[in-house]
């Protein structure tokens, strides 16, 4: 399963340790099937931090 993670910023060893512990899931990795949702975070992610750039990295594999 092909999965994306939207971020401000390169994220090149994730870590489940990092993030904001007060939201609903708690701190974690976050990735999401559909490629737009992940862009669409990493914006809402760069505006609301105002820094960096809106950057989407593939996690998983493509099984197609």
């Amino acid at each position: 399963m092909q999965l994306y993670h939207g971020s401000n910023e390169q994220v090149l060893k994730p870590s489940i340790l990092c993030g904001r512990s007060q939201l609903d899931f708690g701190q974690g990795f976050y990735a999401a099937s559909n490629f737009e949702q992940a862009v669409n975070w990493a914006k809402r992610k760069t505006a609301r931090v105002a820094k960096g750039i809106p950057v989407v990295r593939a996690v998983g594999r493509d099984e197609a």
